[in-house]
């Protein structure tokens, strides 16, 4: 399976609970990480919501903007503390494509809108969508 296919399948998707995707990620991995063509490495935009488990107000994190090999395992380490992942937007990297040059470039543009908090390197001033629509112009401008 390439990239232009896993991208066809998530792309409708959007936004996903992370915890949703679990089974749609595994399947992916199981079914084509022995295919040469597959890469599971990716570029994703995300975010954290949480109920305030007082007021039951929602709130979200500023969106998050990284790369990834292990999606699931990524969504574990995310949905810590009470609160959901949520993957808005997901690039597969093709295997021509080298993904941390890729997430360079995307910083590198972005630095303007970086939060710039301690421990927190890949946090962003910026809407969700309007960190979806600047990953998706650096990416095809990429290539």
């Amino acid at each position: 399976m390439n990239s232009n296919v896993l991208q066809e399948t998530f792309e409708p998707l959007f936004p996903i609970n992370g915890c949703d995707c679990k089974d749609i990620l595994k399947n992916i991995d199981k079914k084509y990480k022995e295919v040469d063509e597959y890469t599971n490495e990716c570029i994703y935009v995300g975010h954290c919501e949480i109920t305030d488990f007082e007021t039951g107000l929602k709130a979200k994190s500023p969106p998050k903007i990284g790369k990834s090999r292990y999606l699931t395992a990524l969504n574990r380490g995310r949905s810590q503390g009470g609160c959901d992942w949520i993957f808005d937007y997901i690039y597969f990297v093709s295997k021509e494509e080298n993904y941390s040059k890729l997430e360079t470039k995307i910083h590198n543009k972005l630095k303007e809108f970086n939060l710039n908090k301690k421990n927190h390197k890949e946090l962003y001033n910026l809407s969700i969508n309007d960190a979806i629509d600047k990953v998706k112009y650096i990416v095809e401008s990429a290539f």
